[in-house]
């Protein structure tokens, strides 16, 4: 059996081992960041186009000559990303302000780009969101310059506008393109822990990928850069045609977020988990935060996570919480019961603090009942990686 202090010792040589690895490791991408040019944001104007951007002043001027036809005025051009991309073709999302009555709102359109013989890029097609066309009027031919232009919220408007959604963490937007699930919600929230404090936008090398589309049914993976840490993560979402409304919809189904684990760590603090997701097979997904060694203290981060998950009960505030707290095996059960508690009572603490009503959140303490990756490897000796995903409070949203 392992003492405290001899597992605490080795806790600290394992911590200084990872901090000087990725010390070195920050240092290397410091470098490397730094001996290339720095890449901007796709954010284009009418005005200030440049021919290496995804769009053209060519092109540029040809989509507002479509959208003058159709009626559709007073538009500016304010971000570009790619969506889909292949040898022969390019989908490319254009986000543009218009004016009318009700003021100025944002909405999309989606080009296809392909690739003339003589190596020029030119529109395909064009394609305007239900909300665009809308506004828009029938236009004096079928094909206004020749381009063929469709009105329709297909699969890939809605993946888009999820993404904006996301990115922009607005919650109750991000949650009306998903099927009522409350899976999906907190899978949602965990999204949005993974990225509150990174500029991020689409990849522009591997945008969205598609997996597989059906009539029915389609499966995107969705490719995130993140702009200040110079990191890329992914997750897959699958869709479906919602037929309980009178005119079908395309609804989020399935959030799949074990890639974006795998292919993403916090950036902030090494010695503690970044997992905000857990599936429980008896009660479904929880969030995850978590705790240093003998410690019930919110770190940083752990408040950051906390408020992204209050912000989420601002726009659904019927919903309450059960909160349970977990422990490691390092001390005795009693230790590790009263810690367990302690660790669930700071975190209502904390929501309640911000505005949680008391009475919505129940808590529970674990102890070292349920660890979710074993505390000893199957020699027997001591797995601190381990310990540190049984440090935590999981938080139910019912």
């Amino acid at each position: 059996m392992i003492s405290r202090e001899s597992s605490d010792r080795s806790d600290v040589f394992r911590s200084f081992g990872l901090v000087l690895f990725f010390s070195l490791l920050g240092l290397v991408t410091y470098s490397v960041a730094r001996s290339k040019p720095e890449k901007l944001p796709s954010k284009v104007s009418n005005e200030d186009i440049d021919k290496d951007e995804l769009l053209s002043n060519n092109i540029v001027a040809h989509l507002k000559g479509v959208l003058d036809d159709r009626g559709i005025k007073n538009t500016e051009i304010k971000e570009v990303y790619s969506l889909t991309k292949d040898n022969e073709s390019e989908k490319i999302s254009v986000s543009v302000t218009n004016e009318s009555a009700n003021g100025a709102s944002i909405e999309k359109i989606h080009l296809a780009l392909k690739k003339t013989p003589s190596g020029d890029t030119e529109i395909s097609e064009i394609k305007l969101s239900k909300k665009l066309s809308e506004k828009a009027t029938t236009g004096r031919s079928e094909k206004p310059f020749g381009v063929k232009t469709g009105y329709s919220d297909d699969v890939l408007f809605v993946v888009d506008y999820f993404i904006s959604a996301l990115r922009d963490l607005n919650y109750e937007s991000a949650i009306s393109y998903c099927l009522p699930n409350q899976s999906l919600v907190q899978k949602i929230a965990g999204l949005c822990i993974m990225i509150e404090t990174a500029d991020f936008k689409v990849s522009e090398e591997y945008p969205i990928e598609v997996l597989s589309t059906y009539e029915n049914s389609s499966i995107f993976r969705i490719n995130f850069h993140s702009l200040n840490h110079q990191k890329n993560f992914h997750f897959t979402i699958g869709l479906e045609l919602d037929y309980k409304v009178q005119n079908p919809l395309w609804k989020i189904s399935k959030i799949h977020l074990d890639e974006a684990f795998a292919s993403y760590f916090s950036p902030e603090d090494s010695k503690l988990p970044f997992v905000p997701i857990r599936t429980n097979l008896n009660e479904g997904d929880c969030l995850v935060v978590y705790f240093d060694f003998k410690s019930s203290e919110l770190s940083h981060r752990t408040q950051k996570q906390l408020l992204i998950l209050k912000n989420f009960l601002d726009v659904f505030n019927n919903n309450s919480l059960k909160i349970y707290g977990h422990a490691d095996e390092i001390g005795s059960q009693d230790f590790n019961m009263n810690l367990s508690i302690e660790r669930a009572t700071e975190v209502k603490k904390f929501l309640i603090s911000n505005g949680i009503e008391n009475s919505k959140i129940n808590i529970y303490g674990k102890g070292e009942s349920q660890e979710w990756l074993p505390n000893r490897l199957s020699s027997g000796t001591d797995n601190p990686i381990g310990r540190s995903y049984n440090r935590r409070v999981e938080i139910f949203v019912d």
